[in-house]
C-alpha cells in the first residue's frame, strides 16, 4: 500500500481546482474507500510503505506490516555545486502545481538564483506564471535520464507538498541522485530516517532563508558517504526483500 489511497482522492479533492476535478476525486475517494474495506477481509499479508499508514491498517487488520518502499535507484551524486534550484513532480496533479505556483511567488521572485520546474504535463495556467519570471525555466514530459541530469546537477532539489500522506517516491529519488535536499515538514512526515538528510522549512520565509544558506554550499564526498549511509541502512532493496521473505514463511508463504 503505496498510500491510504481513499484519503489521498480525498486530500486532493479538497486541494480545490474546477467543480468537474473536484467532483471526480470525492467520487474516486468514495469508491476506494468502499474497495479499501473490501479487500481487507481477502488479503493474506498486508505491506505498507509509511509509518502513518502502518498505524492505521493495524487498527483493522493484525496481517499488516511496515516495509519501506522499494525503489530503483543507486546513490549517484556528483559532489560539487550547482547553480540552480529545481523541482520536480507530476505537473498536471494539483498539489505539484499548486506548489510549484506557490514556490515561484513566495521563494523565487525578485531574486537572482535560477529556478526550475520539471515534470510531466504542465497546464496552459502553470506555463503563463512561469513566464512571468525571468529567472525561472519550464522542463516538460523529459525521459527519466534527462530529469535525472536535472536532479543531480541542481545546486538543491526543492520538495513542497500539501499532503502528509504515505511517504514520497520523489524524496528518496532526489536523495539517491541529487545534492542538498530542501522540503516542507508535510514532505518528511511519514519518512523519519529521511528527517535529517533534508533542510526542513516550516514555511516559505524560512525555505527562501534555506536556499540563501544553501546556495554556495558545496556538496562533498563526505556529505555522499553520509547520504549513502543512512539510505543504505534503512531503503537497501535487498535487505528489505528479505524481511517481506521472512514474514511470508510465518505465514507459511514458501
Amino acid at each position: 500500500m503505496h498510500n491510504v489511497e481513499w484519503k489521498y482522492y480525498q486530500s486532493l479533492m479538497n486541494l480545490g481546482g474546477h467543480l468537474g476535478k473536484r467532483m471526480y476525486y470525492k467520487e474516486e475517494a468514495r469508491r476506494l474507500k468502499k474497495y479499501d474495506a473490501d479487500i481487507l477481509g481477502k488479503v493474506d499479508l498486508l505491506f505498507t510503505i509509511s509509518v502513518k499508514d502502518q498505524e492505521y491498517y493495524a487498527e483493522q487488520a493484525s496481517n499488516s506490516f511496515h516495509l519501506p518502499a522499494a525503489h530503483g535507484e543507486k546513490v549517484d551524486i556528483k559532489a560539487g555545486r550547482g547553480d540552480y534550484f529545481l523541482f520536480h513532480g507530476k505537473l498536471s496533479v494539483e498539489d505539484n502545481k499548486r506548489a510549484a505556483i506557490l514556490l515561484m511567488k513566495e521563494v523565487f521572485a525578485n531574486v537572482e538564483h535560477r529556478f526550475v520546474i520539471a515534470g510531466l504535463n504542465p497546464d496552459k495556467a502553470l506555463i503563463s506564471e512561469v513566464a512571468k519570471y525571468e529567472n525561472v525555466d519550464l522542463y516538460a514530459n523529459l525521459s527519466h535520464e534527462e530529469l535525472k541530469a536535472l536532479m543531480q546537477d541542481a545546486q538543491a532539489n526543492i520538495l513542497y507538498t500539501y499532503q502528509d500522506n504515505g511517504i514520497k517516491l520523489k524524496l528518496l529519488h532526489a536523495l539517491h541522485v541529487g545534492r542538498h535536499c530542501i522540503v516542507n515538514q508535510k514532505m518528511v512526515s511519514n519518512a523519519p530516517h529521511l528527517e535529517n538528510l533534508c533542510r526542513i522549512g516550516r514555511n516559505m520565509e524560512e525555505l527562501k532563508a534555506l536556499v540563501e544558506v544553501i546556495k554556495n554550499e558545496e556538496f562533498t564526498d563526505s556529505d555522499i558517504a553520509a547520504r549513502e549511509t543512512i539510505l543504505d541502512k534503512h531503503y537497501d532493496n535487498s535487505e528489505n526483500t528479505r524481511k517481506a521473505v521472512k514474514i511470508m514463511k510465518e505465514f507459511g508463504f514458501n
